[in-house]
């Protein structure tokens, strides 16, 4: 193989290893600086429930999660179709999180004894919801 190419190819993965890490750590930014609102907003009991709904969503994200941008990222040449299918896949799983979330709402409630549940769990439901509908073409990046 040429210098040339041997370049080009290790400032493509330098580039992706670089955007892969950014989003990575913006997440984790995110993430820290929205705990920290939602610690300031709410009481002990009221994030005691939201962690607790927490736990529930990330125990579905877990389940839900089966290596479809994996694949995208070890195809040799993918293509238009080949992303389509992924992220409808991806659609496909997260709605049933979501319904398999808003199922699990009502028992949530009665095994923890709180009907506040009932409210946050359907709202972070909807961010499962979301999440499915992420633009796959991410996956180029990685």
């Amino acid at each position: 193989m040429p210098d040339i190419a041997k370049r080009d190819i290790t400032r493509a993965i330098a580039r992706g290893a670089a955007w892969t890490v950014g989003m990575r750590w913006g997440m984790r930014f995110l993430g820290l600086i929205s705990t920290a609102i939602l610690a300031r907003l709410l009481t002990p009991a009221d994030f005691g429930i939201v962690a607790v709904a927490l736990a529930i969503l990330g125990f579905m994200d877990a389940l839900s999660t089966i290596g479809t941008d994996i694949a995208i990222i070890r195809h040799p040449d993918p293509r238009k179709e080949h992303y389509d299918t992924v992220w409808t896949l991806n659609v496909f799983i997260h709605v049933i999180s979501t319904a398999l979330i808003l199922c699990f709402t009502p028992v949530a409630a009665i095994i923890y004894g709180d009907p506040r549940y009932n409210e946050v769990m359907p709202v972070l439901a909807m961010a499962v919801l979301l999440t499915g509908a992420k633009n796959i073409g991410i996956a180029d990046f990685q």
